[in-house]
């Protein structure tokens, strides 16, 4: 199983984030053919294409443990060859906390999502940002 129940999966286009704020520009950008996508679910995170009828197919899967080993890299400032991917990952994470935060513990929630946003305030998701909430 992919998603937990009534589970949020946060997704964004796999590129640098200043292309992504770029992309979003465009009218037909669903269009685009070969697009990858950096999808993170509760079970781990994937990459996938959207197909032309508005479906996601996931392709390559990274465990959660394996995902967390490449963001702590990030965070801590290692140069690897994944700190686009860790960037992403880190953006990725905060979202699928704000939307899905009866998955998670409390305490998580103070040390990372309450960092960051605060919790008494309600955010909304822009019209033209770059992250796509997959509701199943």
């Amino acid at each position: 199983m992919t998603f937990e129940h009534r589970e949020i999966a946060i997704c964004t286009r796999n590129v640098d984030s200043k292309l992504n704020l770029l992309l979003t520009k465009f009218d037909d950008l669903d269009d685009l053919k070969d697009m990858s996508y950096l999808i993170i679910t509760n079970r781990g995170e994937y990459y996938g294409q959207r197909t032309s009828e508005g479906n996601y197919v996931f392709k390559t899967y990274i465990s959660t443990s394996m995902g967390l080993v490449e963001w702590l890299n990030y965070r801590k400032g290692k140069n690897t060859k994944w700190n686009k991917e860790g960037e992403l990952m880190e953006h990725l994470l905060l979202l699928h906390q704000y939307y899905n935060k009866f998955l998670y513990d409390k305490d998580l929630l103070e040390k990372h999502l309450y960092s960051y946003f605060d919790k008494d305030v309600e955010y909304e998701m822009r019209k033209n940002s770059p992250f796509i909430l997959l509701r199943h």
